[in-house]
């Protein structure tokens, strides 16, 4: 259903394969592949280039002046480095002559290149599916809107990011405008840190009032803790958060989010959202930092955001296993094992189901489901074709899961997860769960 929303990036990649294809003046029977690419630090933004296919290719970059401190071949708007040197033959020398004379020269079709360069480059390595998208879940189909990358933490565990750029904000409007003509009815609006987008209200207030969709709205909560911001998204509609709270303790928690005294702010933000009558779901992704910490996690959000606050609703708390970080390296570092997770997790999911707080554990964001074995109330039979590809493909099976009863309904475990522990913490069910038997065979048949 994606290919019915209006491209952005994708249209800025077109644009710039355009303009190389005019100023190389080649038509269009000859194939010509062009990449933005940004390398290096600080990054040099340049355009990959392919003329040709099979055998009979010619490559080379073109970057703005300064890209290179001894480029190929120089112009004005434009420089260019080959990939092929030495003892060249004929067609493809005459062709870097060639390029190499039409920088010289300039004029307007080099300016029109580095123009598209400039408008494409800082969004190198991106695609339209990261500002907007059509996605699946439990609960239905639904529509995100990725507004910035902007935000007041920096959590280590964040697979973005801080200073990628976002599309015009008029986009936005134009894709939440053709998810309703889907006929999708519920939008999740996130970051970065959506509070910061200065049109949050508005776009909310036409997905509610225009549209009459459900909004969730993923979140730190930091600004919801000030009047004038908690009543603008309240008047505009939004009734439900999505908040990140990854512990009960301050210093552990501005830790993990590298933004020291923002952790009261969240509590605050929360607690004032359940003040006005309203709903919260909150996330606690899983790290060294808290993991022995996620029994106490639970408890406290009964006593900090349930009791004081029975006119709101904590409806839902989700423990989840990171995606790869931004940061690779620490990603690798901070994998948790899952044995040291289980318990945890167990009390925490008994603790809060004994005060009517939804609990998921599981999940393509979450934990195999042998990880909630002892509180089988929250299995969920989920087949791997219920999965975004990309979630599909970031997951896998240890050998041990090869023997278990459960295995065509459970999601996997993260790959990098694999590679480093195996099957450690994995308890295969040499038969399959009364609770998971009942869900498969309302699906599938006895």
């Amino acid at each position: 259903m994606t290919d019915v929303l209006a491209p952005f990036v994708a249209t800025l990649q077109a644009d710039l394969s355009v303009a190389v294809r005019h100023f190389l003046a080649l038509p269009a029977s000859i194939v010509l592949r062009c990449q933005p690419k940004q390398d290096g630090t600080p990054p040099i933004l340049r355009c990959a280039c392919q003329i040709g296919d099979g055998n009979d290719v010619l490559r080379f970059d073109l970057a703005l002046p300064g890209a290179w401190l001894a480029p190929d071949a120089t112009g004005p708007d434009l420089v260019a480095r080959w990939h092929q040197r030495g003892d060249l033959d004929p067609v493809t020398l005459r062709l870097q002559r060639g390029i190499a004379a039409r920088l010289a020269a300039g004029g307007e079709s080099t300016a029109a290149v580095a123009a598209a360069l400039l408008a494409v480059g800082p969004f190198a390595g991106q695609n339209d599916e990261l500002f907007r998208k059509v996605s699946d879940s439990a609960f239905g189909r639904y529509g995100l809107l990725r507004l910035t990358f902007v935000c007041n933490q920096d959590c280590g565990f964040c697979w973005q990011g801080r200073d990628w750029p976002a599309p015009p904000a008029e986009l936005y409007f134009v894709w939440l405008d053709q998810f309703a003509a889907m006929g999708l009815r519920t939008l999740l609006v996130t970051g970065g840190e959506p509070t910061l987008w200065p049109r949050l209200a508005e776009l909310i207030a036409r997905a509610r009032g225009v549209h009459g969709m459900d909004v969730l709205l993923e979140t730190n909560a930091i600004r919801m803790r000030q009047p004038h911001v908690l009543q603008s998204l309240q008047e505009a509609g939004l009734k439900t958060l999505f908040v990140s709270y990854h512990s009960p303790d301050a210093a552990t928690s501005d830790a993990m989010t590298r933004a020291p005294r923002t952790h009261r702010n969240t509590e605050r933000g929360v607690q004032a959202w359940l003040e006005a009558g309203l709903e919260v779901h909150l996330n606690c992704v899983v790290q060294p930092e808290n993991v022995h910490q996620l029994a106490d996690h639970a408890a406290a959000i009964v006593e900090r955001f349930v009791r004081p606050f029975p006119q709101g609703k904590v409806g839902m708390v989700s423990y989840t296993q990171p995606a790869p970080y931004f940061d690779l390296d620490h990603f690798a570092a901070a994998l948790v094992p899952l044995d040291e997770v289980a318990q945890g997790l167990t009390r925490a999911a008994r603790t809060l189901a004994a005060a009517g707080v939804g609990v998921q554990i599981d999940g393509s964001c979450g934990f195999p489901t042998c990880l909630i074995a002892d509180v089988p109330e929250l299995m969920r039979w989920q087949p791997d074709l219920e999965m975004a590809d990309s979630d599909a493909q970031s997951r896998g099976f240890a050998p041990v899961c090869q023997t278990c009863a459960a295995q065509a309904g459970c999601l996997g475990v993260r790959r990098e997860y694999l590679a480093r522990y195996g099957d450690r913490g994995l308890r295969p069910f040499v038969t399959l769960p009364p609770a998971l038997q009942e869900q498969r065979s309302a699906r599938v048949g006895p």
